[in-house]
């Protein structure tokens, strides 16, 4: 059976938006086991709804399922194998400190150069954005705002 690496939209899901792993349904009934790894000599890219990785001096965070012949050709098809993200394989790491090979989508270098480089090099701790501006920022804003509100006798103050 086949160890598949994946990083973002095929992850498990684990409490965040819906949309952090909205094609992990994909694959999910032919998963055989599950193990936290970590890909070396790689970074992970903010594409918008999602992620892409290239190789660099960092790690990317994910998740190595040993999964069906079946599971993988669905993960193809949702990659865009071979014609969009190319499946190579990879030596990943366990938490646990040990070594195994896993096939590994990585985007197009074209791409890599209009995206953002995810620092953490995990998608679930990415900075989500809108126009620029993170979503904690935003919801910081509308926190005060609501406090202003609040404050103001019954009034509202729209100012930002």
């Amino acid at each position: 059976m086949p160890n598949l690496f994946v990083y973002g939209t095929l992850r498990t899901p684990a409490g965040g938006p819906e949309g952090d792993t909205h094609y992990h349904h994909r694959i999910a009934d032919e998963i055989i086991s599950s193990r936290l790894a970590r890909l070396a000599n790689a970074a992970l890219y903010d594409f918008g709804p999602y992620p892409g990785i290239g190789v660099a001096d960092t790690a990317v965070r994910g998740e190595v399922f040993e999964i069906s012949d079946d599971a993988l050709l669905a993960a193809d098809a949702v990659e865009g194998h071979p014609d969009f993200y190319e499946r190579r394989l990879a030596t990943v790491i366990y938490d646990d400190d040990t070594i195994d090979e896993a096939w590994v989508y990585w985007a197009p270098p074209g791409l890599l150069s209009e995206a953002t480089v995810i620092e953490s090099g995990d998608w679930f701790e990415r900075v989500r954005r809108e126009d620029g501006v993170s979503i904690e920022d935003r919801l910081d804003e509308a926190k005060a705002r609501t406090l202003r509100n609040d404050e103001s006798d019954g009034e509202i103050d729209i100012t930002r």
